[in-house]
């Protein structure tokens, strides 16, 4: 673990080196450390301009949530309540009659609800069961 730590900690100087020397600054407060791993409980000491790099166990990039052991159980949970938002407001644009027609509120689930569901799709192959169980669900309401 410390050789991992020494490297980051390395890198992390190096960057801080290129960033000033085209005057950019690194901001320490938006900057995390996460270690994937299956060892549960593993503690980093990183720091950016003397000041320590917070360690996170999960963080959303890039519009999805990981965790440390990449099961995306929280992007799941934060996918699922995403689109049944979106799901209940086009299902409120049916009204019998009044409301609007099926052809277009099928579009608009395409385009409101399943981007929510859908985005992530290249990491399903590690999803849990329970979590594809989830989003299935959104679906069957």
């Amino acid at each position: 673990m410390f050789t991992v730590q020494s490297e980051l900690q390395e890198c992390i100087e190096q960057l801080q080196a290129w960033s000033l020397q085209w005057d950019m600054k690194l901001n320490v407060d938006k900057t995390k450390v996460m270690l994937f791993s299956h060892h549960l409980g593993d503690r980093l000491s990183l720091s950016l301009d003397g000041v320590s790099i917070e360690q996170v166990t999960e963080f959303k990039y890039l519009g999805v949530i990981l965790d440390e052991q990449l099961k995306f159980d929280a992007h799941v949970d934060y996918a699922a309540t995403k689109a049944r938002k979106a799901f209940a407001k086009v299902s409120m644009l049916f009204q019998g009659r009044k409301g609007i027609s099926e052809c277009l509120g099928l579009e608009l689930y395409k385009t409101l609800v399943r981007p929510h569901m859908e985005f992530p799709i290249p990491a399903w192959a590690t999803m849990t069961e329970n979590g594809i169980r989830k989003l299935e669900k959104v679906q069957s309401v």
